[in-house]
């Protein structure tokens, strides 16, 4: 029999499975099956098998899922009813941590669940868990969508150059200016980049302040170094402040250090007021945020996208109710949406339309004004 025809044949039981009972036996069957498998090299049978195994607990969780809505599971007691009898979970063989990851695959719609299946090379329950975690955040992220559309104060987009948006804002007409311009290893020549610093700092009046994040790179900071020590730049106070991410796997490199951090750039015009927090923790220069999207933390929509907390702490630093903030690299819309949640007037720019679309979708307004 090919190893089709045995998953086959295994869907078709599980399909006709009528019990719990009957799905934990084919479960039980195929992690044995892929063990043995593993054990004598049989890579492909032993992704068979472990195919077979998630499919049971995906079973096995729309089971538990069921009786739970039949009333048979009573709520904060992990126990079956039968009649007068009760029977625990743990009779079966499953504890509460496996249950609530069975439930969580089973929450996969259909589509999803099968193209992992499809695509995933190595097929794992963690991996199945992280597919059901990004759709609760997906949810999530479409209702704090909708609701900050609807809100008073909205996060605001315009598909644009920077330089566009900053000749419509006019010179000293921003509050805060916050922004994660492309890195180094996005453009062409750095130095020259570099240079956007002059148009968008003229927007900042002189009671206002920046944060500007940029990559740890010394070529980069060297050129941004560079740059804020001339032009526009000379009539701000300047400080290096770092955000430090200890949430990132990756290769261990041998000759280098792992960069864990990037920097941010502070500044603050001549007649800006003291920063607006008495917490003495959060002043300090160095202030850890787990990155998005890496070991259980929420979705991120790109890379080296900016953690959401992080982004309305400085916010907050930086500006009052009656405030405008400014993004002129605004990609998909953090800065702005935390802006907006935070009841700041608040504006920003991105020349990458998918970018924009990603931040309506996230619950900004694109502007065409």
């Amino acid at each position: 029999m090919s190893a089709l025809d045995n998953i086959n044949t295994a869907n078709r039981a599980l399909a006709e499975a009528r019990s719990l009972t009957d799905v934990l036996i084919i479960r039980d069957a195929a992690t044995a099956a892929a063990a043995y498998a593993a054990a004598k090299g049989a890579d492909e049978a032993a992704q068979m098998a472990q195919e077979i195994k998630l499919r049971s607990e995906r079973k096995a969780g729309q089971f538990i899922i069921e009786y739970k809505e039949q009333g048979l599971i009573k709520r904060g007691n992990p126990q079956l009813s039968h009649d007068v009898t009760f029977v625990k979970l743990a009779d079966y063989g499953i504890e509460r941590n496996e249950s609530m990851r069975w439930q969580r695959i089973a929450s996969i719609p259909d589509d999803r669940f099968e193209e992992y299946i499809e695509k995933a090379k190595v097929k794992t329950q963690s991996a199945l868990l992280s597919v059901a975690r990004e759709i609760r955040q997906e949810m999530e992220a479409e209702v704090i969508g909708e609701e900050l559309k609807t809100a008073d104060i909205k996060a605001k987009i315009k598909n644009c150059h920077y330089l566009n948006l900053v000749e419509q804002l006019g010179p000293r007409s921003v509050d805060l200016l916050i922004t994660d311009p492309p890195y180094m290893t996005d453009v062409e020549d750095i130095d020259t980049f570099v240079q956007w610093l002059n148009p968008v700092l003229e927007t900042v009046k002189d009671t206002g302040q920046a944060y500007i994040f940029t990559g740890a790179y010394y070529e980069e900071l060297k050129a941004y170094i560079t740059q804020l020590d001339k032009d526009e730049a000379t009539r701000f106070t300047k400080q290096i402040l770092v955000w430090e991410y200890r949430n990132t796997l990756g290769p261990s490199p041998k000759n280098k250090y792992k960069q864990n951090w990037q920097a941010i750039f502070y500044l603050r015009g001549p007649e800006a007021p003291p920063i607006n927090t008495d917490s003495l923790t959060e002043k300090f220069t160095v202030q850890e945020f787990n990155m998005p999207g890496m070991l259980g933390q929420s979705i991120n929509y790109h890379t080296w996208e900016k953690p959401l907390d992080l982004a309305k702490q400085l916010i907050r630093h930086g500006s009052t109710s009656d405030s405008l903030v400014f993004d002129p690299f605004a990609g998909t819309g953090t800065f702005l949406i935390a802006a907006a949640d935070l009841g700041r007037k608040n504006i920003g720019c991105d020349i990458d339309k998918k970018m924009v679309e990603i931040a309506n979708k996230r619950g900004c307004v694109i502007k065409t004004d």
